[in-house]
């Protein structure tokens, strides 16, 4: 549990960012956090009251033959009672601080999962998103 909020942490830091173009993402971040609970706020990306069902890298093809581009990861959520769509983005947007403009969060309904997909162009951002999975399959 320490090291995956660590992770969280450091992620935090990497997505963190300055300028005239991440002050309105930041402010859609602090405005996503500003209407949850303080406990669902400080938890861990995917901690309570989200319950992962199954994860996976994301990567992007390469034009060169056989080379995959490290871009994110993809996280299948049960749908817990009263959980909808936008409140799941807000969870989410909120715990993994995504304020640099580069680092996307996409949230789609699949049955009784809701498809949870963190994405980012920096492909430093993506490998810490890898390390981040890395540690949630070991806690499974």
């Amino acid at each position: 549990m320490r090291l995956r909020n660590l992770l969280v942490g450091s992620l935090l830091l990497v997505s963190a960012g300055c300028g005239g173009a991440q002050t309105s993402r930041a402010t859609t971040v602090a405005n996503a956090c500003d209407e949850l609970e303080p406990s669902v706020r400080s938890a861990a990306v995917f901690d309570a009251p989200l319950t992962v069902v199954s994860a996976e890298r994301v990567y992007t093809d390469n034009p060169k033959p056989f080379m995959r581009d490290p871009r994110g990861i993809a996280v299948d959520v049960r749908a817990e009672p009263g959980m909808d769509q936008p409140y799941l983005h807000r969870v989410v947007t909120c715990r993994i601080g995504a304020t640099d403009g580069r680092t996307q969060v996409a949230v789609h309904p699949r049955g009784p999962v809701y498809r949870v997909t963190v994405t980012s162009d920096d492909p430093s951002t993506a490998r810490d998103l890898f390390a981040q999975l890395d540690v949630l399959q070991a806690d499974r």
